[in-house]
């Protein structure tokens, strides 16, 4: 089936939609630029350490995390979202439970993240610390009891099994990461390092849904040259001495949430984390205009 067909972000005035590959890849662009210009090398060089991973490697690796954010998003509760999005793929031969239970796409991601993991080389215990942490970028870190919970109503049959499965493998190939690219150390007791995984994508995510930088694109090309493409739009600046502040994010949401199963958590937590690491570090600040949508 055609895989562009898998929305992340609709517009209801147009009726255009942006592709989920292409807003994972934006993402992971738009990590992977973080890494590259507003972290100073000596945080760098301690991440990697804390991963057992070269610097290049363990940057490729956070923002490859970072992109896995909205996987949950190819599931039958958010595609439903968008009657013209669930009618192409009704036609495509996907089927949406008729009662399917309202879940938060993040869920989905905690639970899907986790068991994609550990096939790429990491213990059971860090996978399931990193999918917590991609799973918690709208300020949730969900308990395991409730990501468990999840059933086919939430996730859908072996259908939209396959589909998140070949949506991860064309996201893996065009970000160039392999089985041995995992970090070699256990991070499930890396606290800190763990919550530099949630502000990581958090703000990517923040980045990477900006419009202006990401218009919406349903063109079918490689992924990999939507990849360049977007490594080339990413509004991430700073480097060479530019000042850089950030301005409050525009996100229709509480700062403080407690969802049923959940734990209770500042939304902005891992945020302030990610930005005072580099603050710290660098001394500079970052200048964005976000607009970003709610689901």
């Amino acid at each position: 089936m055609d895989l562009l067909a898998v929305w992340a972000k609709r517009d209801p005035n147009s009726g255009l939609h942006h592709p989920l590959l292409w807003h994972l890849l934006d993402v992971f662009a738009t990590a992977l630029a973080l890494w590259e210009q507003a972290l100073a090398p000596s945080l760098k060089r301690q991440l990697a350490a804390a991963l057992g991973l070269p610097e290049d490697g363990a940057g490729r690796w956070l923002a490859f995390l970072a992109g896995l954010h909205d996987i949950g998003k190819a599931s039958p509760p958010f595609q439903a979202k968008s009657p013209e999005g669930r009618a192409s793929l009704l036609r495509a031969g996907l089927s949406f439970p008729p009662y399917a239970e309202p879940v938060r796409h993040e869920l989905v991601t905690a639970a899907i993240a986790r068991d994609y993991l550990c096939p790429l080389g990491l213990d059971r215990a860090s996978a399931i610390a990193f999918a917590t942490a991609i799973g918690g970028h709208h300020g949730v870190f969900y308990k395991p009891e409730r990501r468990d919970s999840l059933g086919r109503r939430s996730l859908g049959d072996d259908r939209w099994e396959s589909l998140r499965a070949a949506l991860l493998e064309r996201y893996q190939e065009a970000a160039g990461v392999g089985p041995g690219d995992a970090p070699r150390r256990d991070a499930s007791h890396a606290h800190a390092l763990v919550m530099m995984v949630a502000g990581l994508t958090t703000v990517s995510d923040w980045i990477g849904s900006a419009e202006e930088s990401f218009p919406y694109s349903t063109e079918c090309v490689s992924e990999r040259l939507y990849l360049q493409r977007a490594l080339l739009k990413t509004p991430v600046r700073g480097t060479g001495g530019h000042p850089i502040h950030q301005p409050r994010p525009a996100v229709k949401t509480s700062p403080l949430l407690l969802l049923p199963g959940a734990f209770r958590v500042p939304f902005f937590v891992a945020v302030l984390i990610f930005f005072g690491l580099i603050c710290l570090s660098r001394g500079l600040g970052l200048s964005l205009g976000l607009n970003i949508p709610a689901f």
